[in-house]
This record gives C-alpha cells, structure tokens and sequence, in this order.
C-alpha cells in the first residue's frame, strides 16, 4: 500500500474462492449495519472480493417461477476506526450492509 491508498482486491471466482481468506470468527446471523456505521468503516476495496448468490445457475425468471426470493452478497474487507478487520457484505437485493465475520 503506498501513499496510504487503498488495497487492491481482485475478486475471487471458482476454485480461486478456497484460498480467498477468511474470517477467524464468522456470525451465526450477520448483524445489520446503519448508513452512519458503514460511514464509520473503511472499506478496502471498491470492487467486491467475493460474490456469493443461490441458484446462480437458473436465469431470474426459472428462480422466480420456482417460487425463489433469491439472495445475492458481495463481500469486501472492512478495517473499523479501533482497527478491527472485518468481513462485510451488501445484500444486492435490498441493498442493505452487514458484517458477517471478524479477523483476530
């Protein structure tokens, strides 16, 4: 990281997503975040490390007809204001923030 600029993430596809790293202690359930502590946050990367979605290989309208609400995350890397590194995602479907996982 020179001149305190931001971490480059590639995002991570396929068999590349086992040695993406992981949280050291990931949520039973992810906790929601306001707008005011993701504004707290500093987010490591513009782009997201890791997307994950159900059903990613029906298109839209056979998940739907199927009955399927469908869910779809993109996660990035988070560093808090006490320095706590955390796992993060946006839900694409309400567009709603939420930490998953904190690194020790």
């Amino acid at each position: 990281m020179e001149n305190g600029g931001p971490i480059a993430y590639e995002p991570v596809y396929g068999e590349q997503v086992s040695s993406a790293p992981r949280p050291t202690r990931l949520l039973k359930e992810p906790l929601p975040l306001t707008i005011e502590e993701l504004g707290k946050l500093n987010i490591l990367s513009n782009t997201p490390i890791e997307r994950l979605e159900d059903a990613w290989w029906e298109d839209a309208e056979e998940h739907r007809m199927r009955g399927g609400i469908g869910s779809r995350r993109d996660y990035y890397f988070a560093v808090s204001r006490e320095g706590q590194c955390l796992w993060i995602f946006q839900d694409l479907i309400t567009d709603e923030y939420f930490v998953h996982g904190y690194f020790d």
